[in-house]
């Protein structure tokens, strides 16, 4: 199965964004890339066994000057196996606590 994870958050020049998560996901952040103004991605295959586990997982913003803000819920899950199909399209949504709007 492959897992798509498409995050809608506009971001500034500099600044990157990553999944990170534990096992069966890699071990490490994994970097999205830029689709548009609104949106990144990537894609990860995931073998027979590791999509029946459950996927625990975040993001990371990382900005120019290195710092990083870490998706604060990290509550983020999900179970692959509960879907049928090759190919898993998640659509998330990530509303910094900095966020103006929070006020």
């Amino acid at each position: 199965m492959t897992v798509t994870f498409r995050l809608r958050f506009s971001t500034q020049p500099g600044q990157s964004l990553w999944l990170a998560g534990s096992r069966p996901l890699p071990g490490h952040p994994v970097p999205l890339q830029f689709v548009d103004a609104e949106c990144w991605q990537v894609s990860l295959p995931l073998a027979p066994q590791a999509a029946a586990a459950r996927l625990n997982y975040s993001y990371l913003l990382r900005s120019a000057d290195g710092s990083q803000t870490t998706d604060w819920g990290r509550n983020r899950a999900l179970g692959p196996a509960s879907f049928n199909g090759a190919e898993l399209l998640v659509i998330d949504s990530w509303n910094q606590a900095g966020f103006v709007e929070n006020v």
